[in-house]
């Protein structure tokens, strides 16, 4: 590369604390225009030892101007990192303490949900049961919650055992069957499904159901036995031959529909 001003030499910027600009950038943009000029239209011919020094004296300019920005940020930033560090120190202190007082509510409000819990299990038992419903199939998470009042859980526990009543008063006015009707509620308060229930009814029911294979008479099972002579029955054949005889031979035993194992000796 031909002998000029070296870039990075020239960069004039401000003083830190004010905002980062290269004062004369223009200048700045005018040496480093005048430079590449004389390389953008580099062709290389026979001298690739010319190539690489003008590629790596590029790289060394670009990396000079990266460090000097470098440079440059880190004078700024020393400043903002002696007060950055006593920030961090102080909130250190107050996660300390902070820490310390969430883990206290946290544990009081998983106490409060225990208890809630308890005593909406307690309202449960007080709801008639003929269907021996385990609790913790009704209980619904959202209960927990502290918008939440016992009353309003109160009512959501009437809805939902009368709407357990009113599927099975609607199961028993479908099947005339006692034997198909009380199946179908035995699956209802299985699944807690009025459609689901219905179908696997049908389906266990049309199962049960299905035709039965028609009985074939002995006598004439017998008549249609294959005679002695028809029983498939089994030989050892061992044959020599060459490759095209052996796939004729077997080409013969598959068109006679003849079973055959071969194994080379």
């Amino acid at each position: 590369m031909s002998e000029k001003r070296f870039l990075p030499d020239i960069i004039d910027t401000n003083k830190p604390g004010e905002v980062f600009k290269i004062s004369n950038f223009e200048l700045v943009k005018e040496e480093l225009g005048k430079l590449l000029s004389d390389y953008k239209d580099f062709q290389i011919t026979n001298n690739i030892a010319e190539a690489k020094e003008l590629r790596a004296g590029l790289n060394k300019m670009a990396d000079a101007l990266n460090q000097k920005k470098i440079a440059v940020k880190k004078a700024y930033l020393e400043p903002y990192e002696y007060g950055e560090t006593q920030i961090k120190e102080l909130i250190g202190m107050i996660s300390n303490v902070s820490l310390a007082i969430d883990k206290q509510v946290k544990d009081y409000e998983e106490n409060q949900k225990k208890a809630k819990k308890a005593d909406i299990e307690a309202l449960f038992k007080t709801f008639l049961n003929p269907r021996n419903i385990a609790f913790d199939r009704v209980f619904n998470e959202k209960w927990l919650n502290a918008t939440v009042t016992l009353k309003a859980v109160e009512k959501d526990l009437t809805n939902y055992f009368e709407n357990v009543e009113s599927n099975i008063a609607t199961i028993e006015t479908l099947y005339t069957d006692e034997v198909r009707k009380a199946d179908a509620i035995a699956l209802f308060v299985d699944y807690l499904d009025f459609g689901r229930a219905i179908q696997e009814e049908k389906r266990i029911w049309e199962f049960n159901n299905r035709p039965k294979p028609t009985p074939i008479v002995v006598e004439e099972a017998v008549k249609n036995q294959p005679s002695a002579e028809e029983v498939p029955q089994d030989y050892l054949l061992s044959v020599t031959g060459t490759k095209n005889q052996l796939l004729g031979l077997k080409e013969y035993l598959k068109a006679h529909g003849i079973a055959y194992n071969f194994e080379r000796r």
